[in-house]
């Protein structure tokens, strides 16, 4: 499976479900309402979320998405 796929496929498991378990989600630290979820091995999404909609922020190489990271 590739990386934009499988961003799809948690990108529409979070729109029904934030919290699902499956997804080992977390939060970003130093960061309030910013979290992170593992995409495939190397790769991560930043997202946050309010009652009616999920935000998908970056989608990049765990190596990568952190730097210059100003939400």
């Amino acid at each position: 499976m590739d990386i934009q796929n499988e961003a799809f496929r948690i990108a529409m498991l979070l729109g029904e479900d934030v919290f699902e378990p499956s997804l080992s989600i977390r939060p970003l630290t130093g960061f309030g309402g910013i979290y992170r979820v593992v995409v495939m091995h190397d790769y991560r999404m930043i997202f946050s979320y309010d009652k009616e909609s999920v935000y998908l922020l970056r989608i990049a190489d765990r190596k990568e998405i952190y730097r210059k990271l100003e939400l």
